[in-house]
């Protein structure tokens, strides 16, 4: 196991430490000094009840750091800090909650369901965290998700508001004669707006950012768009017809094997990984991509952004109507039911009552309607951009229940299936047939996945029908 690091809130606010030496912490490999751990055990010595949060980030986030230094300043009965692992997040979770080490609250993410800890007996239940105004100022639909409940006890409420926008550099709209006020709304103007922007940029510029090296691109790419205009939600769930239905998926697959054909795609796109592609976009050598709302404070926060960029809705077919935008209640922590449960709570409440202090240094759209108030988050010190529409939330839909996140699938997954469709086009290849065996082939695969899922109770047939 690669060596965590790990947030600690000692005497220097906000140091990094590669242990938890100095902050009573335990390594997550064992190796480290144990916990001063037990609340009893806390009030007897005198010292405070330590508490560690476990996240799927690969790095610190100033955010969640400047939250637990207050929280770990306003009372001296519990310490706070917290651990990132990366792409290791699941199955260093895995391993510590088959072994009886799991952390006091832990994130859900990266495969990690909330239902599938709370069957397991392993989480506590958090109504008594959510109090009267938490409820009153929270986004309604962050509370509407299936999979935070169990027995109907809730185990989970979503910080983050996860949406896809289209970003833009508006100063390659200039340069290629577009108006940067004003994106395309179309996706068959977007093609056209790609094709001018890569003319303009003479091989040092190129209209649309398509990273295929990102595992779940297609996610991106494709199912919020979808999602959108249709019944037809992520991974082909029609959610109307409670059935699979790739074939909605055909047209956008075809839409962006256009764009390559035009030669209007950033180069490297079969390997293109979401943090180069970002890069780029940052240097100013990308005309659009699609990415999170979450973007303004990564730009702002962890890159060095050269462009003047903006974010706008996701653009359509024409002819079809966006009435709604797929979102996904990010950042799901929940507490794990240990010997610390009630210090955890302690926090997990402070946590969703002051999100206004996290936004303060890492902006991310929240479900907490008060932190997403544009005044509160610093746009002129941060030089924030992309902030009007990327903090916009009431057009945003958090769905009650997503099937794919809780099927087994034999073979490959539909992005993976894309992805290498896409390669062959890339090559020269006609692949329309292979397009259309691939997509009957997808139905089948996942409405075998969905009748097991159902049958081994990993879903509950009230949830599909």
């Amino acid at each position: 196991m690669k060596k965590v690091k790990q947030f600690a809130a000692c005497a220097l606010a906000g140091s990094m430490v590669l242990s938890a030496v100095g902050c009573g912490g335990t390594s997550p490999s064992g190796t480290g000094t144990e916990t001063k751990a037990g609340s009893s055990a806390a009030a007897e010595s005198g010292e405070p009840t330590e508490i560690r949060i476990w996240t799927k980030a690969s790095g610190p986030d100033q955010g969640i750091q400047k939250l637990i230094e207050a929280f770990n300043e306003s009372q001296n009965e519990v310490h706070v800090s917290y651990e990132y692992y990366g792409e290791n997040y699941a199955s260093v979770v895995q391993m510590a909650i088959s072994g009886d080490s799991a952390p006091d609250i832990l994130e859900c993410s990266g495969g990690i369901t909330v239902q599938t800890l709370a069957k397991q007996g392993k989480l506590a239940p958090i109504e008594d965290c959510l109090t009267d105004e938490i409820k009153e100022n929270y986004n309604p639909s962050a509370f509407t998700p299936e999979e935070f409940y169990l027995d109907g006890k809730q185990y989970a409420v979503p910080v983050r508001v996860s949406a896809y926008r289209l970003l833009y550099n508006k100063d390659l709209f200039e340069k290629a004669g577009l108006d940067p006020a004003a994106p395309p709304k179309t996706l068959e103007e977007m093609r056209e707006y790609a094709k001018k922007i890569t003319e303009a940029g003479g091989g040092e510029a190129y209209g649309f950012g398509l990273p295929l090296g990102v595992a779940q691109i297609w996610e991106r790419v494709i199912d919020p768009i979808s999602y959108a205009t249709s019944d037809v939600q992520r991974y082909g769930w029609n959610v109307g017809t409670k059935s699979y239905d790739f074939g909605a998926n055909k047209r956008y697959f075809e839409y962006y094997t256009d764009l390559m054909k035009d030669g209007s795609l950033f180069p490297g796109y079969l390997t293109l990984g979401i943090d180069t592609l970002r890069a780029n976009f940052a240097a100013g050598t990308i005309g659009m991509y699609i990415d999170g709302n979450w973007m303004p404070g990564s730009y702002a926060t962890q890159m060095d952004t050269k462009c003047n960029w903006d974010a706008a809705p996701l653009p359509v077919f024409e002819g079809d109507k966006a009435d709604k935008y797929w979102a996904e209640g990010g950042v799901n922590w929940v507490v794990t039911n240990g010997k610390n449960v009630e210090a955890a709570k302690k926090f997990y409440t402070f946590w969703l009552s002051n999100q206004t202090i996290a936004n303060k240094y890492m902006p991310v759209p929240r479900n907490d309607n008060r932190a997403n108030a544009l005044e509160t988050l610093g746009i002129e010190d941060l030089k924030l951009q992309g902030v009007d529409y990327s903090f916009k939330t009431d057009d945003l839909d958090i769905p009650k229940f997503e099937p794919h996140k809780f099927i087994s699938l034999e073979g490959d997954d539909r992005n993976a299936v894309f992805t290498n469709l896409f390669a062959k086009a890339a090559e020269g290849a006609d692949i329309s047939s292979a397009l259309d065996e691939a997509i009957e082939d997808l139905n089948k695969r996942y409405t075998q996945g969905l009748e097991d899922a159902v049958s081994e109770g990993s879903i509950a047939e009230s949830s599909v029908k």
